[in-house]
């Protein structure tokens, strides 16, 4: 496995030991409370005296009150449950939005199915979107009394004046993924392993230095065309392809394991013993990782008959148990003709002077910046710190 997949494994342990500590602490606690020598007494004595017929309402009572008071004790000293509430609720936030385990158990298909999964996705076109989100940082000051004190605080609120969405307009597309050989030596070895944890990627690629070039300028003229409409902007490219999930499991054979699923795993989430659930899982599983590549041309037909030659290394095919099946229809590919019509000098000018009059914010609020930052642990995610009065 990556790297950072054991990173986060180590740290899901660590939670899970955390929260079996914090239950132990809460049950040591509850016994020291109410099952302590003095607690002990008192239930007695309660009963002792029960046994005297005259007056046995009055003698009752006080035993019963006893107990109560112990119990009400322990609920109100926080660091008996609190611990256990606060690990507990971080424990289930791990185990359900931080779990491969669990978003593989959700897209389980069958080893017969995988194809059309699959070969659906080698089928289906990826988007790409531009995204620039304008806005400016305001310092807001709030002013609260207590106790006959007033205290003011300043805050700096980010302040969204704009957002557009603008897709990459390309003529056409091709699926080059090329083979994807499902792995099941390793079942045959192992017949245990009839599970396999399959991981989908995908990615862009472009065709030609024309494509390269319509692709920047593209992303550019959707930049130049608002980032004077205020002080900052966000810039930011999504990639997705419709239907596609990363994590996959598949499920090979005629008889797999019927404790291998997602209701266990929630079982055993609630019950608080979901690694070792994870841990069970995995003794009949194996791990895979296949990439589907998409071709983009904005100048050019990719799927013209007399480029098959060029490709045919990369054809996307699907090998499972040496039966091999090809996804090269040109039929079922989708094109779009349109070719990319972008803006002038003349028209980015004229925005320019456009969006220059749409900024009427008090200068006393509004906070300048000129940082430019690079977020590295999101591919293609750009954010940019832009300062109008010092824009060429």
């Amino acid at each position: 496995m990556p790297s950072n997949s054991s990173a986060s494994r180590i740290g899901a342990w660590f939670i899970q030991f955390l929260l079996w500590f914090t239950w132990a602490w809460f049950l040591l606690c509850y016994f020291r409370f109410n099952l302590g020598p003095n607690t002990h007494q008192s239930c007695h004595r309660g009963g002792h005296r029960a046994g005297h017929h005259s007056g046995y309402q009055s003698a009752q009572q006080p035993g019963q009150n006893n107990c109560q008071d112990s119990l009400d004790s322990f609920w109100d000293d926080p660091w008996a449950y609190i611990p256990l509430l606060i690990t507990y609720f971080a424990y289930l936030i791990s185990s359900f939005g931080f779990s491969n385990t669990f978003s593989y158990l959700n897209h389980m298909n069958r080893g017969s199915t995988i194809n059309l999964y699959v070969g659906k996705l080698f089928y289906t076109p990826l988007v790409c979107d531009f995204q620039i989100k304008c806005y400016h940082n305001e310092r807001r000051t709030s002013t609260t009394t207590t106790n006959g004190k007033t205290k003011t605080s300043t805050n700096t609120v980010r302040v969204d004046t704009y957002n557009e969405i603008q897709s990459f307009k390309y003529m056409s597309w091709r699926d080059v993924s090329g083979p994807f050989n499902l792995n099941i030596q390793r079942v045959i070895e192992n017949p245990n392993n009839t599970f396999v944890k399959l991981k989908i990627n995908y990615e862009m690629e472009l065709a030609d230095d024309g494509s390269k070039e319509d692709y920047e300028a593209q992303k550019q003229n959707i930049i130049e065309r608002n980032r004077n409409r205020d002080l900052l902007y966000d810039f930011s490219e999504i990639t997705k392809i419709k239907g596609h999930n990363t994590f996959n499991l598949v499920c090979l054979g005629d008889n797999p394991n019927p404790y291998v699923c997602s209701s266990l795993y929630i079982l055993s989430a609630l019950f608080g013993i979901v690694e070792l659930y994870k841990k069970y899982v995995d003794q009949y599983c194996i791990l895979q990782e296949f990439t589907i590549k998409k071709l983009i041309s904005t100048r050019s037909d990719l799927n013209d008959p007399n480029l098959l030659g060029q490709y045919s290394s990369r054809i996307p095919k699907i090998i499972i148990c040496n039966t091999e099946t090809s996804y090269d229809d040109p039929s079922r590919v989708g094109e779009t003709t349109e070719i990319p019509d972008l803006p002038d000098i003349n028209e980015l000018n004229q925005n320019n002077s456009i969006s220059d009059q749409n900024i009427n914010y008090s200068n006393s609020n509004i906070i300048n910046s000129n940082t430019f930052s690079y977020d590295h642990s999101k591919s293609n995610n750009f954010t940019y710190g832009y300062d109008k009065n010092k824009s060429d």
